[in-house]
């Protein structure tokens, strides 16, 4: 029997080690479909662009600089870990996958320490923790990446003082668990205080602990309760008073106090309000929004992968969560959901409040759905106890679960999508723009109302990759050329359309000094070619219906004289970042034959359409036709030039704006022969031009 007993010893271990195991090998299975599908096909979007172009130029130093007036301790996690990953979007994009792991596993062992004897809900509240569809930022890979660092660390403060509960009879271990509880808490919130607001609810979770560790000493809870999380409140006062009294360090204030001063009851009540609408944000809408993301891309043949995603995760979902047996769950009135519920709705209020003291708004809106990363234990608690509370078979409640997870599956992976066509679209940008402007003049500001990828992509943001295309070795705190999109906030540094008027811009402590004498203004449409535009011409027509006022007279100030159109080293995308050149593609025509029409070389122009169509490739629009008619008016081709209007008066008779400016400037510069004037002047009258 001995023998027997010892022989099957490896495979017990090995049992209740796969037991152990399990879930989070489930956990990392789903959070890989969640979120990482796309991994390889991600880049850099928004704030991560800062943070390249700040360590490209300066070294460590720029992440001092960087972070000097906006959140100061933050320098030092990213010199570490950039040192780690360096400045590959592939790098981050898995880091910042194994920390969404790692936090949603710190999250289920946390709450099955604080609470053990309600395993089944945690896994439930995890599953929830992992897909939670209102945080949409996971793909900023660089600054989510952190966000999951100080998550990590601030559930473990709620660890460490869990096990230091367990050991207050050994005052050495108690007090080692409490330093360990502190130290996490202070970097979970002291770098980036996205979980400040969080810490109001530890004092409610220790009265909890305490009562159920003692019952029979409830009239004693209180105050051992308060006694266990005064190192914490300590802590929390301390870096409050701090945060306050040293806000001069840091871009966002704490506006609420202002308020406060100003009006205390319409503040108050005016918070209250949009606290509830916050909340209700994230605890109902945003899975609503996935639901409805979900249907409007039932359409083929995106729908096929979608569904497939789908598929998997709710497989995956009653595979590893439907109960092998049904459970008895007691009676409506007798089920305890209902304060799981209310701690996950505490939870989820007391988290808004760092995001109120900014003046931020918390929706799940983009880009405000950045701040819902706070919120998303709260509701996760909220929903699994309201599950627990609602329905009675454990077996209809994992359905639910799993269709409803398996649908915000699917909305994150349309999200990532999302952000993989964005990336694409920013890297199609810089390698046409380097194409059509080999160098550019330092000083100079590219202009225009909006970009087809400006979701993920701000004005500021791409002043990231300009700098690092055309400016790559300088190490300066200056930049030298920058962005401006007219349609927001940066419209403040051209005021009007005229030139001579000072841009001094700064972004993040690097100096941008120029005028209007050096913009570029351009237009890039959906599913088009970058274009520079030159005094006179005109945006697509779908550009400038949406913002017609921003257009009037902005390309009047365009300067085609800032592009260095033959540089001693042409300016190419870094390879690291934006992949290899692909020249197998109508927009490299289309841009060198713009920067040969721009240089007047007309033959040049012709023969670059030539090479295209030999290649089978062609214009997406009238506008991309422009270098083609324009060269053959200027080389003498009037009659070609004719044709090909007509050919282009077919196809798009309802694009009428490219032409006039273009057909007068001919009229007036050229000495064409009485028949090509006969042409050109017939060109204008069908346009109707005259």
């Amino acid at each position: 029997m001995t023998e027997n007993a010892v022989s099957t010893t490896p495979g017990s271990r090995l049992s209740a080690l796969a037991r152990k195991l399990w879930f989070p090998f489930f956990l990392l299975l789903l959070t890989i479909l969640t979120y990482g599908l796309l991994t390889y096909r991600q880049g850099f979007y928004l704030d991560d662009w800062y943070i390249i172009l700040f360590k490209e130029k300066l070294g460590n130093q720029g992440f001092m600089l960087y972070f000097s007036q906006d959140r100061p301790f933050l320098s030092y996690p990213y010199v570490l870990l950039m040192a780690v990953f360096g400045e590959s979007a592939v790098n981050w994009a898995i880091f910042a996958l194994v920390m969404r792991w790692v936090t949603t596993c710190t999250f289920w062992h946390l709450l099955n320490k604080l609470i053990p004897d309600q395993k089944k809900l945690w896994i439930w509240a995890t599953v929830l923790f992992a897909v939670y569809p209102g945080f949409r930022f996971h793909w900023f890979a660089i600054m989510y990446a952190f966000g999951y660092i100080f998550l990590t660390f601030y559930l473990l403060s709620f660890f460490a003082m869990a096990k230091a509960l367990d050991h207050t009879s050994k005052p050495w271990l108690y007090g080692l668990w409490t330093l360990l509880g502190l130290l996490f808490l202070l970097i979970g919130i002291v770098p980036q205080e996205y979980f400040f607001g969080m810490e109001l609810f530890r004092p409610v979770l220790l009265y909890i602990l305490v009562w159920r560790a003692a019952p029979d000493r409830q009239k004693t809870t209180w105050r051992r309760a308060f006694l266990h999380w005064l190192p914490y409140f300590a802590v929390f006062i301390a870096f409050t008073a701090y945060r306050i009294l040293r806000s001069s360090a840091y871009a966002y204030q704490v506006g609420v106090l202002d308020q406060l001063s100003a009006a205390p009851l319409p503040t108050l009540l005016g918070l209250a309000k949009q606290a509830v609408i916050s909340v209700s944000d994230a605890l109902v809408f945003s899975w609503w929004k996935a639901f409805k993301l979900v249907a409007q891309n039932r359409f083929w043949p995106g729908v096929i992968p979608l569904l497939a995603v789908i598929v998997s995760a709710l497989a995956l979902l009653l595979v590893g969560l439907f109960p092998r047996k049904e459970n008895e769950t007691p009676p409506f009135k007798a089920r305890q959901g209902w304060r799981l519920a209310l701690a996950g709705l505490f939870l989820c209020f007391v988290a808004l409040i760092p995001f109120y003291a900014g003046g931020f708004e918390v929706s799940s809106k983009f880009p405000w759905n950045r701040f819902l990363l706070a919120l998303t234990p709260g509701v996760a608690i909220f929903l699994t106890g309201a599950l627990e509370q609602v329905f009675r078979s454990d077996r209809l409640k994992v359905v639910l679960l799993a269709l409803v997870c398996s649908v915000a599956v699917g909305s994150q992976y349309l999200t990532s999508l999302d952000f993989v066509k964005n990336w694409e679209r920013q890297k199609d940008f810089f390698w046409q723009l380097s194409w059509r402007a080999p160098g550019l003049e330092p000083g100079t500001t590219l202009v225009t109302s909006e970009i087809s990828f400006g979701k993920y992509f701000s004005g500021t943001a791409l002043n990231g990759p300009l700098n690092l295309i055309y400016s790559p070795n300088d190490s300066s705190e200056s930049i030298n050329n920058i962005v401006l999109l007219l349609d927001g906030p940066q419209k403040e540094y051209i005021p009007e359309y005229v030139r001579g008027i000072p841009i001094d811009y700064t972004l993040r402590g690097l100096k941008f000094s120029g005028n209007t004498d050096k913009l570029l203004v351009f237009s890039m449409p959906d599913h088009s070619c970058l274009r520079i535009l030159s005094p006179g011409e005109l945006p697509d027509e779908d550009v400038s219906a949406r913002k017609p006022s921003l257009w009037e007279g902005l390309t009047d100030v365009s300067n085609l004289q800032s592009i260095l159109t033959n540089p001693e080293v042409p300016a190419l995308p870094p390879e690291r970042f934006f992949g290899a050149e692909n020249r197998a593609q109508w927009c490299y025509y289309f841009e060198k034959a713009d920067l040969a029409r721009q240089k007047q070389d007309w033959a040049a122009v012709i023969q670059l359409y030539d090479e295209a169509l030999k290649l089978d490739l062609g214009p997406n629009g009238t506008s991309e036709y422009v270098p083609l008619l324009e060269a053959y008016l200027r080389s003498g081709q009037v009659e070609k030039a004719y044709q090909l209007h007509s050919q282009l008066f077919d196809w798009f008779p309802g694009d009428r704006a490219h032409w006039c400016v273009l057909f007068e400037d001919v009229l007036a510069d050229e000495n064409l022969s009485p028949a090509d004037q006969a042409l050109l002047t017939g060109m204008l009258t069908r346009e109707g031009c005259r």
